[in-house]
């Protein structure tokens, strides 16, 4: 039996499992991102790790989640700017990863919140309308209209399905609802930068700071609910590990407006199952 190769390609991490065809993926390994290297030694670091999922066995698929810009049907890194695989920018991975003797017969890209998407939102009905917002180091988002993937502007969606970009206040969303805006906000309110993880970790001191993320994001998804009008939100992202810090005011409004309201933090594992799920569509 062949096995597919799931990655989860992150700026930080990478995170990846073997998936024998038509099973649930297996145990999930952990490898550094490398983000910063040159490009020979992040194509024999992917390289590496595609082996080491491997093992012994033969490859059927593999099936990559990355971060945006990305060219998704070519396998195409196009991220400037980011400072994470900006070495790779304009290289197609499948021809470059076969080079380097990796062999499959054949390759599937999707966006990584797309991928979290399909993963925490596999268990809800047939029928549904959900959007998964993951905030970490920007605003990611993915609409899903009965199970599958949708960017249409006829169902209120915005363009691609990227709430990022939406304008909020004097500049775009992804300056407030990510580990900037956090650390923008705890500048403006305690005098001195903190990250996320240092304020969940503080005393009740830091709470305005949450607070008024808090705000924020329900602020900055109110338009987006009201054009979408999902039956479910699901939240993710490093950010959401804070939930009971900052969640208040959003879930007072999905209640209010019958939305089911799902936190679901560990982002890679639904990463690695909506990769199954994507790879079984195409």
């Amino acid at each position: 039996m062949k096995t597919d190769l799931l990655l989860d390609v992150g700026g930080t991490g990478i995170k990846g499992a073997a998936c024998p065809c038509g099973r649930t993926p297996g145990l999930i390994l952990e490898f550094p991102a490398m983000s910063n290297a040159p490009r020979d030694a992040l194509l024999a670091h992917f390289s590496g790790i595609l082996r080491t999922l491997a093992g012994e066995q033969a490859v059927g698929r593999i099936a990559m989640a990355f971060p945006g810009p990305f060219d998704y049907a070519l396998g195409i890194p196009r991220m400037r700017g980011l400072a994470k695989y900006e070495s790779l920018y304009g290289v197609a991975l499948p021809e470059a990863l076969e080079a380097r003797g990796v062999s499959a017969e054949g390759w599937a890209f999707i966006n990584d919140v797309s991928a979290y998407a399909l993963g925490a939102c596999a268990a809800l009905p047939p029928s549904h309308r959900a959007l998964a917002v993951c905030l970490g180091t920007g605003a990611g988002s993915a609409f899903l209209l009965d199970g599958k993937l949708c960017t249409d502007p006829a169902e209120g969606i915005p363009e691609n399905g990227w709430i990022y970009a939406l304008p909020y206040r004097e500049s775009i969303l992804d300056n407030f609802l990510s580990d900037r805006g956090i650390r923008a906000l705890s500048r403006r309110m305690l005098g001195k930068e903190c990250s996320p993880l240092e304020l969940n970790q503080a005393q009740p001191l830091y709470d305005p700071v949450w607070q008024a993320f808090g705000q924020d994001l329900l602020d900055g998804l109110k338009p987006v609910l009201c054009a979408f009008r999902p039956s479910d939100l699901v939240l993710g992202g490093k950010i959401s590990l804070a939930w009971e810090r900052f969640g208040a005011p959003l879930s007072t409004y999905c209640a209010s407006m019958g939305i089911r309201l799902r936190v679901v933090p560990n982002t890679s594992e639904h990463v690695l199952h909506g990769l199954q799920r994507f790879l079984a569509s195409v």
